[in-house]
């Protein structure tokens, strides 16, 4: 159970993916955040995203999106609008294959300090 808490830990706190970001374009900030997230290069296939509807969009709204694949795998997104045309959009649950490594030894060592055990290599 402890293992999971502390998985579930760090896959919140360091998750993936760092930020990217999307001119708007003319475009709804769902629309376009929308657009963006569906034209990233991820392993999850024929992803259906939608996004939090966003009644007054200015610089500093934050606001959600969630993509669902075709084979029930979920995928949270928070955007910032941080420019007059720009959206920033960053994975909440997804992790970075490059990333995995160390995501790993930081939950190991995570939970060797918590349950004062060193876990075996």
């Amino acid at each position: 159970m402890i293992l999971l808490a502390v998985v579930a830990f760090f896959a919140i706190g360091a998750s993936c993916s760092g930020s990217v970001g999307s001119s708007i374009g003319g475009e709804s900030p769902e629309d376009a955040a929308v657009e963006r997230i569906d034209g990233l290069d991820t392993d999850l296939s024929d992803m259906e995203t939608s996004c939090d509807s966003v009644e007054d969009p200015e610089v500093g709204t934050k606001f959600n999106c969630r993509s669902m694949t075709d084979d029930g795998r979920e995928a949270l997104w928070a955007v910032l609008i941080d420019g007059e045309d720009h959206i920033n959009v960053t994975s909440i649950n997804l992790i970075r294959a490059d990333f995995w490594g160390r995501f790993i030894a930081t939950a190991a060592d995570a939970l060797a300090n918590a349950t004062g055990r060193p876990l075996p290599p």
